[in-house]
């Protein structure tokens, strides 16, 4: 009987301190305003039929945040 107690206090014991441990998770539901836009220097377009598509700020989260996504050319 001695056998049998101590291994189901342990196991018992296990499983009530395993559920003790939370994370705590933070979720944004409106992100902060991003920060200005840096100055971008526009190339020359590689073509006449090129529009240039500005920089901008994409929200990543957590510890990201925001990341400048800079602008291109694509073609018409």
């Amino acid at each position: 009987m001695k056998k049998i107690i101590l291994p189901l206090i342990i196991a018992v014991l296990c499983v009530l301190s395993s559920g003790c441990v939370t994370e705590k998770r933070t979720v944004l539901k409106n992100p902060p305003p991003p920060p200005p836009a840096p100055t971008e220097f526009i190339t020359p377009a590689p073509n006449s039929r090129a529009i240039w598509v500005p920089g901008r700020w994409v929200w990543k989260g957590g510890r990201r945040g925001y990341v400048w996504v800079p602008g291109h050319w694509v073609k018409k």
